[in-house]
């Protein structure tokens, strides 16, 4: 979509600086045709005027999308923001889950069996025989 969106910004702004040259060039004619006494000094501000309204079209349209480019930036930073916050729950529920013993060894006993079973602080989930230590 940012892609679609850029391409038809340069086509337009193509389309008004190319109608900016023709202005610009009838522009220089018209001048000359005046000061022969050809054309009248109304048409030459028409002109002029013309030239003017062309180039703040072209400042308007860049304007337009870079206000249009920030919200969406606000946009999608506003979201990694979020699934950054909701990431970090999940990484902390996922460590939580995770149970490490502190030597290596062999379970004789588990006391818990049950999928969501609570285990008080410093309570006791198995017994470790130690495999590398002597009892």
């Amino acid at each position: 979509m940012p892609q679609s969106r850029r391409a038809q910004l340069a086509d337009t702004e193509a389309e008004l600086r190319d109608a900016l040259a023709s202005v610009n060039k009838e522009l220089t004619i018209t001048q000359r045709l005046e000061k022969s006494g050809a054309a009248s000094h109304v048409e030459v501000l028409r002109l002029q005027r013309q030239k003017s309204d062309l180039g703040l079209k072209i400042t308007d349209l860049r304007s337009q999308y870079y206000v249009q480019a920030r919200e969406a930036l606000s946009k999608a930073n506003a979201e990694v923001d979020m699934l950054s916050a909701i990431l970090k729950g999940r990484e902390d529920s996922v460590t939580r889950l995770t149970i490490r013993s502190p030597v290596r060894g062999i379970v004789k006993n588990i006391q818990v069996t049950t999928i969501g079973g609570v285990i008080p602080p410093n309570g006791e989930m198995m017994e470790i025989v130690p495999v590398d230590d002597r009892l």
